[in-house]
């Protein structure tokens, strides 16, 4: 279990944008049956989004962070790429990040379908399942044909909540740590990783969890406030889980050898772990890159990630893809110790 240790103020403030869009500032609703103190965290949090939001002007909000699917996604997210950005990245590295980005980028970002980045056809068509008015579709899809309209005000927007924000980063803080806090004594009598190999899923099922638990782990790289469907109130902390359990060092068994070895010898396991090396990739993207399916690419990461090869991360639903470079080393390392081991015996 690793823990991110400070607020991600952009992430953060894209949040609070598309709460203040969907009438999601009150976080203190039906509170009733939840701790003391995790009220009183609740109240505070919604007093401090509703404080970043104001004098802004309500038609700009809805322009680019009104929810367009029941994920809460909006046309921000899709401009942005915010759900794919890198954890801690900075407004400015946003910025330049942001004029970089291609239409391909921005249409994988809509998640609009699991075979590879949609069309620009297949965009239309996804526009048209959403219920919106047919003013706001054609908008999405100019938006996202003409992104370059659109990045001052949109981060504009940004930048004022994340100053207001920051003005009230100690107290942030300060929440951002008694609740992750909760979460780490929860783990440590039932164990995260546990409970998602029992499921095979990377989403732990609501039922799984205490009834007083007051953190959400399904969103887990920032701390934030909601209300989910059914009326109960919940705090999401900065923590990302990873899908392979640390072992102790020790040396390397015949059994070990072989399957890192297999790993080594396997051409597009290989290619992977070069891809990781050099940025954090999803499933889709790898299978893109390397013209497997994704199907394959699940098996293949299956395997590295039992491992301890790659590290993933969830991000907005997604499961990211990352080279675990310490293990790499340590595995090197194991595997020259077992045949100098060999040689001297």
């Amino acid at each position: 279990m690793k823990f991110i240790d400070q607020l991600q103020y952009v992430r953060e403030a894209v949040t609070i944008l598309n709460n203040a869009a969907s009438d999601y500032l009150d976080l203190a609703k039906k509170t009733q049956n939840l701790p003391a103190d995790c009220q009183a965290d609740l109240r505070r949090l919604s007093e401090i989004q509703t404080e970043a939001v104001e004098g802004l002007s309500e038609a700009q909000i809805a322009r680019y962070f009104k929810p367009l699917t029941s994920g809460r996604a909006c046309t921000g997210d899709y401009l942005g790429c915010f759900h794919t950005a890198p954890f801690g990245e900075t407004l400015e590295e946003a910025a330049a990040r942001y004029d970089g980005l291609t239409l391909e980028a921005r249409l994988q970002e809509t998640g609009a379908g699991d075979d590879g980045t949609p069309t620009l056809a297949e965009f239309t068509d996804y526009l048209g399942t959403l219920e919106l008015e047919d003013g706001a579709r054609w908008q999405i899809f100019t938006a996202l044909l003409h992104p370059e309209v659109h990045k001052a005000p949109l981060f504009d927007l940004l930048q004022y909540v994340v100053e207001k924000l920051r003005r009230r980063s100690d107290e942030l803080e300060e929440i951002f740590t008694r609740r992750r806090a909760e979460l780490e004594a929860w783990e440590r009598e039932m164990p995260i990783l546990n409970l998602m190999r029992e499921q095979s899923t990377y989403e732990v099922p609501p039922e799984l969890l205490p009834k007083e638990m007051t953190v959400l782990l399904f969103e887990p790289f920032t701390l934030r406030g909601g209300i989910n469907d059914s009326g109960t109130s919940w705090l999401t902390v900065g923590a990302f889980l990873s899908h392979y359990a640390a072992k102790r060092s020790r040396a390397l068994e015949k059994q070990d050898v072989i399957s890192y070895g297999k790993v080594l010898s396997d051409g597009s396991k290989l290619e992977i772990l070069r891809l990781l090396a050099q940025r954090s990739y999803i499933n889709r993207e790898l299978a893109e890159a390397l013209g497997l399916s994704t199907a394959t690419i699940s098996h293949h990461m299956s395997v590295l990630t039992e491992l301890g090869l790659v590290h993933t991360t969830i991000a907005a639903n997604r499961i990211l893809y990352d080279l675990n470079r310490e293990k790499l080393t340590e595995v090197m390392g194991d595997m020259a110790r077992f045949f100098s081991d060999l040689t001297q015996s």
